[in-house]
């Protein structure tokens, strides 16, 4: 996969650096599959065929897996009865207790499984639906009628999200829908059915009430309030997520709701805030989700993902951010012990080594979760998980061979040979206690626990390794989905190249030849050509402009193929300084000083952090400033003065100032700061 150059470098911590660095570097990461490939509940797990056929596994309880059978469990998957003969599914999702939601190629939705409350979207409420049918638009909807059918099925949908006991679907407009259970509450004798506002249609009070609604509504912000531009949506057991992107340039802004015990909403009540704290917030509508350090809207994420009691977001510098409950084996892996806050965290490194972290951090590109741990592949291609849960199935959860409850970050393996691990994995996918990963050469991988046959190997055994699932023995499985970079907008010295990575590599020369790749700069068709033109992959650029890379798949061996097709947009700037130069020296050169006014200088860049110091080789630092909008104000330093002879109210120290941000280059440099009116 994509290697990063900024990610090769590790940080030099005692070196110092000028604020030009930081501008120079061409910040992005490979985003997921917008489709997955592969879903799991607790104990059930669900893929699609190239053919657009479902196939499923696990516990099959009163028939919930839609096979037509009663065999309690089934370990090998099998193919499920959708619709008349050539219906065509895109995408399936399990939900945690065994409701299915498939999303076929012209839009439509089948459900089956478990219809507890409502979650099957039938109509009614309860029992077991055995046999796939189209969800339901009842005639008390707010749907316009663009979203059903003349039958009154639901359409015009692009993705699907089943839940533990509630489903959710995006529609073609961007805006999102829900119905089934309105949360899961934990009040004894309610038997999980306090209504908590899961369902985002602002109704949420509490415990004691239950709110089973059979009929489909808007997720929205406030009362009569539609949320729009969503383009993901994942759940935790209390609370819901969706990732809102307005500009579809790739990076989202992040909403919550629901019920926010141990602060599992990253959020206050109104959310603008982030309280740094386990307190409960509970809200039916969906409020943006806030960094609690600066209080900055989680706006740069390329995905989302939750485990049962915390959520996951993957930013677009390729950190895994977590909050919520990490009293469970220190399931959000932010911190050598358990951490339960609202406040959003990056996990840490862990036992990951090389390019997998940047020297304390972990650095991914997929991400999922489960109950009690979460996983991600890291940015060189290799799986990794944190947390688990002994008493569940001996350390399954982990697929580390660990054993031990609270795992640090540490590879999965696919036996108990130490360097077992693949480097190749392009994904990885949600399981209740499992999990499973994808190889860059279409393998799948499960491990965990299998006590009904759900990770599909066959047997009933629980695996603490990576185990291979041939799925090839059962249907056609599909080629990898197109992916490219959801990279940030960035600033550049106009004396440097950039290389724009599309972030797809060929499988090989057979496999490249079935995508797409295509640039544009300011709207204006560059060059296209199939992946497997080396040339393609990148585009080499110092100009100033707005580019865009798409890469569509153009092969035969994929459900749906002809929507698959992916887009990234980077716009690249020109640094302009927003300071004083003392001796009109170009800024992108390396032997310039910085003057800087008393009233301070604007740090307009994101994800930075800098300390200042009285000497070269460092020390202690005498002042720090970090991230985004906040002054450097030459008043709060100890600065060692003289006066120049003409003015002597004007007073110059020279300062060295350390560039913190966790995956930046540093050199070594000075820096003079200028004071006025100080004496």
């Amino acid at each position: 996969m994509l290697k990063l150059n900024h990610m090769k470098n590790k940080i030099k911590r005692n070196q110092k650096t000028l604020l030009y660095v930081v501008f120079c570097f061409f910040a992005s990461v490979l985003s997921a599959q917008d489709i997955s490939e592969i879903s799991a509940g607790y104990r059930v797990s669900a893929t699609v065929s190239a053919t657009g056929e479902v196939y499923v596994w696990g516990d099959n309880t009163n028939g919930m897996l839609g096979l037509g059978v009663l065999t309690p469990t089934i370990n090998i998957p099998t193919k499920v009865n959708i619709g008349p003969p050539g219906t065509s599914i895109r995408q399936i999702s399990c939900g945690r207790f065994g409701h299915f939601l498939a999303l076929d190629c012209q839009g439509n939705v089948w459900s089956w499984g478990n219809n507890e409350r409502g979650q099957v979207g039938n109509g009614s409420v309860g029992g077991i639906v055995t046999t796939p049918q189209k969800v339901v638009v009842l005639s008390n909807s707010k749907l316009q009628n663009t979203f059903f059918s003349i039958s009154n099925k639901l359409a015009n949908v692009v993705k699907v999200c089943a839940g533990s006991f509630n489903s959710f679907a995006i529609l073609s407009d961007g805006r999102l829908v829900s119905w089934g259970g309105n949360g899961r509450g934990t009040n004894p004798g309610q038997n999980f059915d306090d209504c908590y506002g899961q369902l985002g249609n602002g109704i949420a009070p509490g415990i004691g009430v239950t709110n089973n609604v059979a009929t489909i509504d808007f997720v929205r912000t406030s009362f009569n309030t539609d949320l729009r531009d969503v383009i993901d949506i994942c759940l935790s057991d209390q609370a819901a997520y969706a990732l809102c992107d307005s500009d579809k340039d790739g990076l989202g802004t992040l909403y919550s709701w629901g019920h926010g015990v141990n602060g599992v909403l990253g959020r206050d009540i109104t959310g603008t805030i982030n309280p740094d704290n386990s307190s409960t917030v509970t809200d039916g509508y969906a409020k943006t989700v806030i960094y609690s350090n600066p209080t900055k809207v989680a706006n740069n994420i390329t995905k989302i993902s939750s485990g049962a009691v915390f959520g996951m977001a993957l930013d677009n510098n390729g950190y895994v951010w977590t909050w919520g409950s990490g009293g469970w084996n220190n399931a959000t892996g932010n911190t050598t012990s358990g951490l339960t806050s609202s406040a959003l965290s990056k996990v840490l490194a862990g036992n990951t080594t090389g390019e997998s972290n940047d020297g304390t951090f972990l650095l991914a590109k997929s991400i999922g979760g489960g109950i009690g741990y979460g996983m991600a592949v890291t940015v060189d291609g290799k799986p990794v998980s944190w947390g688990g849960d002994g008493s569940l199935c001996v350390g399954g959860l982990t697929g580390t061979g660990i054993t031990t409850i609270a795992v640090p970050v540490s590879y999965i393996k696919y036996s108990s040979v130490s360097n077992s691990i693949h480097n190749d994995v392009v994904s990885i996918y949600n399981g209740g206690t499992f999990g499973f990963y994808r190889r860059a050469n279409g393998d799948f991988y499960s491990w965990g626990c299998n006590v009904s046959g759900q990770l599909g190997d066959g047997s009933f055994i629980n695996q603490n390794y990576s185990k291979l699932i041939n799925l090839n023995s059962f249907m056609s499985v599909q080629d990898v989905a197109p992916y490219t970079n959801k990279s940030k907008d960035f600033v550049t010295c106009s004396s440097v190249i950039n290389t724009l990575n599309s972030g797809f590599e060929p499988l090989s020369n057979q496999l490249g030849d079935r995508y797409l790749i295509t640039w544009w700069r300011d709207g204006v068709f560059q060059r296209s050509a199939r992946s497997n033109v080396s040339s393609i992959l990148s585009y080499i650029t110092n100009s100033e402009a707005d580019y865009k890379v798409s890469v569509k798949y153009i092969g035969q061996n994929r459900t749906c193929s002809t929507s698959d097709s992916v887009v990234s947009k980077i716009k690249v700037t020109h640094f302009n300084p927003f300071f004083e130069d003392p001796n009109n020296l170009e800024f992108c050169k390396t032997n310039f000083e910085l003057r800087v006014k008393e009233t301070g200088v604007l740090m307009d860049n994101k994800n930075t952090s800098y300390q200042w110091f009285q000497s070269q080789t460092g020390g202690l630092p005498i002042a720090s400033t970090k991230d985004e909008d906040l002054n450097l104000l030459t008043t709060s330093i100890p600065i060692n003065t003289y006066s120049l002879p003409s003015t002597p109210q004007v007073i110059l120290t020279k300062l060295w100032v350390e560039d913190g941000s966790s995956f930046k280059a540093n050199l070594a440099k000075t820096t003079d700061i200028l004071a006025t009116n100080l004496q």
